[in-house]
């Protein structure tokens, strides 16, 4: 049996923007792009602009369960002033 296919990147529907994520180059001073987010995007590009699933997850449904964000979320504060992802 073969393994399973990675996953997808995450996406909202919309492409970054070419000026800040320019092929998946310095995401570091990112803001995740979740508008109620404060922390970085994850250094991994397969996280898309956001810090972590659960966050984009939250996002995308408008979910308002307690849980804001996953185990895999580096939870990196945003300088203030950080470019949105």
């Amino acid at each position: 049996q073969s393994p399973a296919p990675p996953p997808e990147p995450i996406s909202v529907g919309v492409a970054p923007h070419p000026d800040r994520m320019r092929d998946h180059g310095d995401r570091s001073g990112l803001r995740c792009a979740s508008p109620t987010c404060w922390y970085l995007v994850h250094p991994d590009p397969e996280f898309g602009g956001y810090c972590c699933r659960k966050c984009h997850w939250r996002f995308a449904s408008q979910s308002k369960c307690k849980k804001r964000h996953g185990e895999k979320c580096e939870q990196r504060e945003a300088p203030p002033g950080a470019v949105v992802a």
